[in-house]
């Protein structure tokens, strides 16, 4: 072996520089342009359904996002964990040289039509399907804690268990500016404006397996379970 590399090793540091260049040229290429995404978008809007949603892999690649606004466009992180139940058809982007081999067997992508480095495709979901949505839904529920106490001051993006008497100073302190807000948290005087940071109902976002969600915040007292009277609006 020592004899070889002796012989033939200064053919190593040039077939490396030229096996280097190839996949920079390859790396490259995988790359779509700012006019491949454009044509992109343009196939997805001329077939697009009032039930349709555009994700696009890998979930990092993020320059196409421009152009795909109104097209309920979501990420997706991991395709094997990907979920559609929100649409009846899905338009998936591929580009920088990756397949959708990860995606759940539940979903058949079929491919319609190429840009350059950039593949189209549409999932049917024929799978589960939300057919309500709290989240959009929860400034029309009704909310009690414990049966009988009513939540129904919204502030901050939520319900709220808090007395007819506190409700106008409440008010006037979400009324703040942003300093006077800072200003009570350094001087710890009521930084929550008289809400609870934890017992109420809420929309909120938090991360879930590592990547940020939407969802909804509750967090009920043990000796006072929240109860929530929910008639769903958003039903398909």
């Amino acid at each position: 072996m020592q004899v070889f590399f002796k012989r033939y090793g200064w053919w190593l540091l040039p077939l490396a520089l030229v096996l280097n260049v190839l996949l920079i040229f390859h790396y490259r290429w995988s790359i779509p342009a700012q006019s491949d995404w454009e044509r992109a978008a343009q196939q997805i809007r001329s077939s697009f359904e009032s039930g349709d949603g555009v994700t696009w892999h890998p979930f990092y690649v993020t320059e196409g996002l421009p152009h795909l606004h109104g097209t309920h466009a979501f990420e997706t992180p991991s395709l094997a964990d990907a979920d559609f139940a929100e649409f009846d058809r899905v338009w998936i982007l591929v580009s920088h040289g990756e397949s959708l081999e990860g995606l759940a067997p539940k979903y058949q992508p079929k491919h319609i039509a190429g840009f350059g480095p950039l593949s189209v495709y549409l999932v049917a979901n024929e799978g589960e399907r939300i057919v309500a949505d709290l989240y959009t839904d929860l400034e029309t529920v009704e909310l009690s804690e414990g049966g009988s106490r009513r939540c129904d001051f919204w502030a901050n993006d939520g319900w709220h268990c808090l007395a007819q008497r506190k409700r106008e100073a409440s008010r006037k302190c979400l009324a703040e500016t942003t300093s006077e807000r800072l200003n009570r948290y350094r001087r710890r005087r009521d930084p929550h404006c008289g809400l609870s940071p934890w017992f109420h109902v809420s929309r909120d976002v938090r991360v879930i397996a590592r990547h940020p969600r939407k969802c909804v915040w509750i967090h009920p007292k043990a000796s006072a379970p929240f109860r929530l009277k929910w008639t769903p609006k958003s039903a398909r």
